[in-house]
């Protein structure tokens, strides 16, 4: 990246909005040495503007979506969000998206590791991936719903 359009962004608040955590079936049938069973992690992005677009609030949501039948051990959600500041007014939207969500994201692996690590089996590392693959996949997903199902 220039300068010219590299985005001078400050992390001004991270928290936690919210995070719940479960155990699936009858955790106490089962060893401690159990492994956690890999289950499919639905991830989402949002991105909203704030005080005249001088600002910028990121929401990551992570939650387990454990398939019919599957023998995962536990469910969870987490959803967490930042607020970022930019100077000047250089990041378009999608880029933006990208920048903050990348920023949050390990901070999401550190809370449901933490929170899973709590659960009889241990923890859950949510693997790395390509942001911005995942923010593209999204944005064509929701541009492609008819437009009576768009909220």
């Amino acid at each position: 990246m220039t300068d010219e359009i590299a985005p001078r962004l400050r992390i001004a608040q991270v928290f936690l909005l919210s995070a719940t955590f479960r155990h699936r079936g009858e955790p106490l049938s089962l060893p401690h040495t159990t492994p956690v069973m890999p289950q499919r992690i639905n991830v989402g992005f949002q991105l909203r503007s704030l005080n005249d677009s001088k600002a910028a609030q990121i929401l990551v949501k992570v939650e387990s979506a454990p398939e019919e039948g599957e023998d995962s051990r536990y469910e969870f959600a987490v959803e967490m969000t930042a607020i970022l500041e930019k100077e000047g007014d250089t990041t378009a939207p999608p880029a933006l998206l990208e920048i903050g969500a990348a920023l949050l994201y390990p901070f999401v692996r550190e809370v449901v590791a933490n929170l899973t690590g709590r659960g009889r089996f241990g923890p859950v590392w949510l693997n790395p991936f390509n942001v911005r693959a995942a923010i593209k996949a999204q944005t064509a997903a929701e541009t492609q719903q008819p437009a009576e199902a768009t909220p």
